[in-house]
């Protein structure tokens, strides 16, 4: 008999939590690579009846909370009004984007049709049989797999910190060293610049903080993540346009509110939008760095 994966166990226990949080990662990951690739004003290579759907949704929601009404809505607000298909379709009509990650046309449409069965199932309460119920976890599973791969740069949480990385001076614009041309560190500063809300911004500075005032710790950045590490990484920043993800290392972190998504046997991502207390993440990333230094 096989060994259960953490992923299995909380597809038993809780599927709809595991694609609510699946979803946040898919959004997430489509605002970053389309804020990077095309800019802030990417919602215009949105497919047109995608952005007709969200404007529907959005006019819908607004009669029933008229005093949630803002004049500046921002994209990754926009993709809350997605369903899985509309990231799906997103991801097919910028496929030059998106190719290196999910390799295949036609595996992205079976995936993600896949996940609609499965999604809508159990959201409606319909009994699933065997089969669609496997295909709905295989899918699960494969862009589970996708995303994580795809937020993997420079080095792993698991991996320690090269002779290069660990020379490096502490508060200043360093790079991870051992990356190839094509995968070429950003700076500090740009990866900063990423993060358009400016109070997003100051917390992702507080975070930075925190982390800088553990002792021994080094910093480096990748191309995607500002990177924290004793003799391991225990924390990895990932700036988004107007909010932040938190990596850590998942063995020995207690985690009472349920922050850590897709909870990986070697680490964890914590979601830290605007309304999040900061604290409950900084005991995380506390926790982490102890793991490192025992």
């Amino acid at each position: 008999m096989g060994t259960i994966s953490p992923l299995e166990v909380e597809l038993e226990n809780d599927p709809v939590s595991v694609l609510d949080c699946l979803e946040a990662e898919t959004r997430t990951y489509i605002d970053g690579v389309l804020t990077e690739r095309v800019g802030d004003q990417y919602w215009d290579v949105i497919p047109q009846g995608t952005r007709e759907l969200v404007e529907k949704r959005q006019a819908e929601r607004l009669r029933r909370h008229p005093y949630e009404r803002n004049d500046a809505v921002a994209n990754y607000e926009r993709l809350t009004f997605c369903d899985i298909m509309d990231y799906a379709q997103i991801i097919l009509k910028n496929w030059q984007h998106f190719e290196g990650a999910f390799g295949s046309r036609g595996e992205v449409e079976k995936h993600f049709l896949n996940l609609k069965e499965y999604q809508n199932a159990l959201k409606h309460a319909r009994e699933m049989n065997t089969v669609e119920r496997k295909q709905g976890e295989a899918s699960v599973e494969w862009l589970v797999k996708i995303l994580e791969r795809a937020r993997k740069t420079g080095s792993d949480l698991e991996e320690g910190v090269s002779a290069a990385d660990a020379a490096a001076p502490n508060g200043q614009s360093e790079t991870a060293a051992g990356n190839d041309e094509n995968r070429k560190p950003l700076t500090i500063e740009a990866l900063l610049a990423k993060t358009k809300d400016p109070l997003a911004r100051d917390r992702i500075s507080e975070m930075m903080r925190f982390c800088e005032a553990l002792p021994n710790v080094q910093r480096y950045t990748t191309r995607h993540h500002i990177v924290y590490a004793t003799t391991r990484a225990f924390a990895k920043i990932y700036p988004q346009r107007s909010q932040f993800w938190v990596d850590v290392v998942r063995k020995g972190v207690e985690d009472p509110n349920h922050l850590l998504k897709h909870k990986h046997p070697v680490h964890g991502h914590i979601e830290v939008p605007n309304d999040l207390d900061l604290q409950k993440v900084k005991d995380l990333v506390e926790q982490s760095y102890k793991s490192t230094i025992v």
